[in-house]
């Protein structure tokens, strides 16, 4: 596997850089302000000035020196490293990095989550991550020569940060493959390092597997640093981690979603089972029979074959049409060959069927003058 991801993380090492530097500048800021006792003195002194006016019976006006202005400023600055460019764009407040697209955004943000936590980011504030370009705000007592020394810091940190995620590359390569069989479904893994693909049938929408995620797996992704699921497709699911995870490490990762698959489609399957009926029923009117036979979602009416089909279209229309209306997934699948067919939701009940099946009944009744 080309070391793609190398390159990428390395670009995240650009926020470790601001946070170190942004410290060090920040401390350097503090440290001028704490040496201005000839400030203080002048304002213990000002009583005198108060005296004096009452003295002569003048009012002085009282000067106030003004506060000193940030500097405005801009620049732009490219530096390479590994072959990769980064460029820099500051003015005033923000500086915004632009690193190749190829980088991942989550692995910018790792890096905060690995290396920021060390430092004191007072005043510093992210204020995007987006499609290869991260905006970081700082204190606007930072001048020029400030930035381009947390640049200078950032290019020294993000060398050391590269060589250190290569070592755990090279160290610890690894791929295999495996599949998994759950309810009759097969499930296949390639893994490598860095990197799972789960390959799943394409018929299952991709919002179930999210709610698996987010039902069973979120627990385990909160306590864990570093490990996302990046890609959520038709028949994939892409896993990354850090490159110090192992075969070992990622083989009973797949042992612990294998147990927690099999719980939730089991209680899935369960659920619709309870939920599962078989109504049939028979129904005279004037002598002739209508046969019921419902499941979920479905039924099926037979009706006699001296009824034609326009005569159910005709009594649909004139007393059950507005009915279901109001009612949301109801609709008739067929009429025709003596079978009409109605489809409605899933989540209706034998008993909720069983009272449409007597309205129905009631409204034929009603038609032929009974």
């Amino acid at each position: 596997m080309e070391f793609k991801r190398k390159t990428s993380s390395l670009f995240s090492i650009t926020l470790v850089v601001l946070v170190i530097s942004l410290l060090v500048f920040s401390t350097s800021c503090v440290a001028t302000t704490t040496e201005s006792p000839k400030a203080e003195a002048v304002v213990e002194e000002s009583p005198k000035a108060e005296v004096v006016a009452e003295e002569s019976g003048k009012v002085e006006p009282v000067s106030v020196a003004p506060e000193k202005q940030a500097k405005s400023f801009s620049f732009v600055r490219t530096e390479e490293i590994f072959g990769n460019k980064l460029t820099f764009k500051a003015e005033n407040e923000l500086l915004v990095v632009e690193y190749p697209a190829e980088i991942q955004d989550y692995e910018v943000f790792d890096f905060f989550v690995v290396k920021g936590s060390k430092y004191d980011t007072t005043g510093i504030e992210i204020i995007d991550i987006d499609n290869g370009k991260l905006a970081v705000s700082y204190p606007d007592a930072f001048e020029a020569k400030d930035v381009n020394a947390v640049i200078d810091l950032l290019m020294v940190e993000l060398k050391a940060y590269v060589e250190e995620l290569y070592a755990q590359y090279t160290s610890n390569m690894f791929s295999f493959e495996r599949e998994e069989r759950f309810f009759g479904e097969k499930l296949k893994f390639e893994a490598e390092t860095g990197l799972t693909k789960v390959f799943y049938p394409d018929y299952i929408p991709a919002s179930n597997i999210y709610d698996f995620v987010i039902a069973k797996l979120a627990v385990y992704l909160d306590q864990i640093d570093c490990v996302h699921v990046i890609n959520v497709a038709p028949g994939l699911v892409e896993v990354a981690y850090p490159f110090f995870f192992t075969a070992e490490d990622v083989d009973t990762a797949i042992d612990l979603i294998m147990v927690e698959l099999n719980d939730y489609v089991g209680a899935l399957v369960a659920a619709e089972q309870a939920k599962a009926f078989n109504i049939v029923r028979t129904e005279s009117i004037m002598g002739r029979e209508l046969a019921f036979n419902a499941v979920r979602g479905m039924c099926l009416v037979g009706y006699p074959e001296e009824l034609t089909d326009n005569d159910i279209v005709t009594f649909l229309n004139d007393r059950v049409a507005a009915v279901a209306g109001e009612i949301e997934g109801l609709q008739i699948g067929k009429v025709g060959d003596n079978v009409l067919l109605v489809i409605y939701p899933k989540d209706l009940t034998a008993d909720d069927v069983n009272a449409a099946i007597d309205y129905l009944v009631a409204e034929i009744k009603s038609y032929v003058g009974l």
